[in-house]
This record gives structure tokens, sequence and C-alpha cells, in this order.
């Protein structure tokens, strides 16, 4: 069930840590400003160029064990311009499942990021060349032993990865990551999140 959604609309600009009025969401990296809610466009973008920029929702209903993250956002390797979808995002450190397009290698990936380090779990090759807006979905079960990850792009293929690691998250909120070369080229919108419970 999808238990907390947001199309992020806006009558004025306003920084994501400081949205809504009691915000839902907060900065695992970066500084104040570097991610925006645009008021002209009604999503949320990234006005800082050439910094890797992660956000965590803090919303009480988002679940943090079982999650699937839908979002809508644009990437393209001619541009540079990447938008990624997160799960598992821990509270206070930049630790969480990251699934991105990779168009240099033709690829969907999958990562887990410990402490703002991105280490490369699964990926698929796949045609994965068409540059603009996307649909993410990604999903994250079981809080154990084994954390299984599922990722998708529109309907390409679901590219999969069994977590058994040290390391593995087994638990943290959902989030999204965004990254551009030129300012408020990379954005994000339409984000939701199901606790998978019917």
């Amino acid at each position: 069930m999808i238990i907390f959604s947001d199309a992020f609309v806006v009558g004025a600009d306003v920084n994501i840590e400081a949205y809504p009025a009691t915000p839902d969401y907060s900065l695992m990296n970066g500084l104040a400003g570097d991610v925006k809610v645009n008021a002209a466009n009604d999503r949320v973008q990234a006005p800082t160029a050439g910094t890797v920029l992660r956000v965590r929702c803090i919303n009480a209903a988002c679940p943090t064990g079982n999650q699937q993250v839908t979002l809508t956002g644009v990437s393209s390797q001619a541009t540079g311009v990447q938008t990624a979808v997160l799960v598992r995002c821990d509270p206070m450190v930049d630790n969480a499942y990251m699934m991105r397009i990779n168009f240099d290698a033709n690829a969907l990936e999958i990562y887990r990021v410990i402490s703002g380090v991105a280490s490369l779990l699964a990926f698929t090759a796949n045609s994965y060349t068409t540059a603009g807006t996307h649909t993410y979905v990604f999903k994250a079960t079981g809080t154990g032993a084994t954390i299984a990850l599922t990722g998708r792009i529109d309907a390409l293929a679901d590219l999969t990865y069994n977590d058994t690691h040290a390391l593995r998250l087994t638990s943290g909120k959902a989030g999204f990551h965004l990254y551009n070369f030129t300012t408020n080229t990379a954005w994000m919108d339409d984000f939701s999140v199901d606790d998978l419970i019917a």
C-alpha cells in the first residue's frame, strides 16, 4: 500500500530540508539550499552543480523495513545529469542502497552506500541508451541475514541482488539522489513509498 507520496507543488522555491512547514526530508550530504523544491516546475531540482546530493525522507509514515520507492527522474550522459532512487537510508549518516542508470556502461546498477562511499553490488547490461525522463522503481525486503533488492527502470527487466554482507542495511527510510554538471538540470518528481502490505 502506498503510504507516502509527494508531487512537490509549491508557491515559491523552498529548500528540501525546510519542505513542507514540518519537513518531510533531510539532507544526507551537501549543504542547505543544495536541493530545492522548484515552484516553476513543481519538482525537486539541484541548483548546485558538480555535487552528489542524497536526500532521505523523514516523514513518520515512511516504513523502515520492507519498502518500494517509485519516482520520476531524468538521466542523460550527454549533459551529465543523474537521478537515482534510494532505499534503507540511515537516519543519521550517509548510508543507503542506491539504484541508477550508468550510461557509460549502458547498465542498470545497484550500490550499497556506506559513509558516502558507493560499492557496486549488481548490474545488468540493457538498452539504457535513451536520455530523458524515466520511471524508477526500487524495492528492499527483509530485515535479517538477507536483504533482497529489486530495481527497475521503465518497463525494462528487473535487476535483483541479495545482500548478505556484514554491512547490509537492515533498516532505514526511502530517499533519492541527484547529480548534475549544469545547475537545475537534475530533477526528481512524483515520489511515492509503498510499505508492501496489501
